[in-house]
């Protein structure tokens, strides 16, 4: 039922205009019976949708920058968690709420302002949607990037690249491995090393798989053992695979069937068949070893 909340006060706010949140006994009313069981919760909603956020949000509905709407719109979205002290369910029915009250787009990342604007001016709203982008946290950076780079115009994708780059140097995991994945498409294999190797470093297993392939490559076979083993251990499923091949045949490491089973389970339970195949297999060896 708690969903229904976005849908109810997204309409009232689409067929009144937003101050008919303003009407504390309505309010009440409806949020009584969307949250009977949670009074300090209903009250914290009203009074954010009431008085500053409500404000804050007509602001960025005017915004007429889509993509600096989506941005705001998640910090937004981080003061009430964090400010207003709301659950995640209630800041995201709030979320929610306010954006179909304005039927407000979440998609379309890259259409923003200098879309149409001169080369001169371009640097400078670049530079103000980086900061931006910044200011809501390096993820944003990130998912910002990725979708500037599917673009086929080449200046977005050149402004992703920078986005990309500038997380990476961050230290933000997952922009770094995107790095290292374009270089080593690029057959710029020392550069995608560098960045998996630093990427690796924050426990991406992406990370530490693709480096575990670069040193087996090179014939590093203990190197590319323990950078597998890595990935495993953070849940990669080819990793889990073949860090059970690895021990059960001993490459790189010493041979430990017992593991390699382990391995082997582990990565079936991700739906690997696989995995599954061989573990049934190396299961039966030992069972008739026992005979």
């Amino acid at each position: 039922m708690r969903p229904k909340i976005a849908e109810f006060l997204g309409e009232m706010v689409c067929t009144e205009g937003i101050d008919c949140l303003k009407d504390s006994i309505r309010m009440n009313g409806c949020l009584a019976d969307f949250f009977p069981e949670a009074k300090k919760e209903r009250n914290a909603i009203r009074a954010a949708m009431n008085i500053e956020f409500g404000i804050k949000f007509c602001r960025i509905a005017g915004e007429k920058d889509e993509m600096l709407k989506v941005i705001r719109l998640r910090q937004l979205k981080a003061q009430l968690l964090y400010e207003a002290w709301l659950s995640e369910e209630a800041a995201n029915y709030i979320i929610i709420t306010f954006a179909k009250a304005v039927s407000m787009p979440l998609k379309g990342l890259y259409e923003y302002q200098y879309k149409e604007s001169t080369v001169n001016n371009m640097n400078v709203l670049a530079d103000k949607t980086k900061q931006i982008l910044l200011d809501a946290g390096l993820e944003y950076v990130y998912e910002y990037a990725v979708e500037l780079m599917k673009t086929s115009e080449e200046r977005y994708h050149d402004y992703g690249t920078q986005l990309l780059e500038l997380a990476a140097e961050r230290e933000y995991a997952p922009a770094q491995t995107k790095l290292a994945q374009i270089y080593e498409k690029n057959k710029e294999l020392p550069k995608a090393f560098a960045w998996y190797q630093r990427s690796a470093a924050n426990d991406d297993a992406e990370a530490a798989f693709r480096l575990s392939e670069m040193y087996r490559i090179s014939g590093d076979k203990k190197a590319a053992a323990i950078w597998c083993g890595k990935a495993a251990g953070n849940g990669h499923e080819k990793a889990q695979l073949q860090y059970g091949i690895i021990l059960q045949y001993g490459i790189g490491v010493p041979s430990n069937q017992q593991l390699a089973l382990q391995w082997y389970r582990r990565c079936g339970n991700q739906g690997n068949e696989e995995a599954k195949k061989r573990h049934k297999e190396l299961l039966k060896i030992f069972k008739d070893v026992e005979i």
